[in-house]
């Protein structure tokens, strides 16, 4: 196995925001617009930067993680009891490393969660395509919250992409960004049932 770490070069412009109030304060009315277009601008780069890095690391380390993927599956395979998991209804399972919230606080995880199936909730009165479950009622977390902490590299960029689209409003952005982040919460839940409300 390959254990060096790709080096994926990272030259992602700053906001510099302290230099931009002071501009902001001391600006006539005509500047200030100026500024604010300014401001936007540099935004858009940023996060087009933060997309294009997400995009090259996923490509750098796409060949690491398919051999990675490969040693575990033998190495799981020769130890893991299939007939074990399948008395349980159990297609798999997911093994997760502690990693810190949002907030810098660590998370436990078990050591392995099993991919079984899960009982949805009904919107009441039956009718309508939706559970009619809240992301956070389901998972104690909005739906920014638990795309922020487990979405891939390739849903970031994805939503990155969308933001720095100059031919969308926001109204369209956000809808597809909405869109990216329930296709991607379908997976995460998938990947980690532990997160799903007993």
């Amino acid at each position: 196995m390959v254990n060096e770490q790709p080096q994926v070069e990272s030259q992602e412009p700053e906001l510099d925001i302290q230099a931009y109030q002071v501009k902001l304060a001391t600006a006539t009315p005509e500047e200030f617009f100026t500024i604010l277009a300014e401001i936007s601008k540099q935004k858009s780069a940023i996060a087009k930067a933060q997309a294009e890095a997400a995009r090259k690391e996923a490509e750098a380390l796409a060949g690491q993680r398919e051999e990675l993927a490969k040693a575990i599956y033998k190495a799981v395979k020769g130890v893991v009891d299939a007939k074990a998991l399948e008395a349980v209804k159990a297609k798999g399972f997911t093994f997760k490393l502690d990693t810190p919230d949002a907030n810098g606080v660590m998370v436990n995880y078990k050591s392995v969660d099993l991919m079984v199936p899960t009982i949805k909730a009904k919107k009441a009165g039956g009718g309508g395509g939706g559970t009619g479950v809240s992301t956070e009622a389901e998972t104690g977390l909005k739906l920014d919250d638990l795309f922020n902490q487990y979405a891939n590299d390739e849903e970031r960029a994805e939503v990155a992409a969308i933001d720095t689209d100059t031919s969308l409003q926001d109204k369209a952005k956000n809808s597809k960004k909405w869109q990216v982040k329930t296709k991607a919460k379908k997976r995460i839940l998938a990947d980690n049932p532990n997160l799903v409300k007993k």
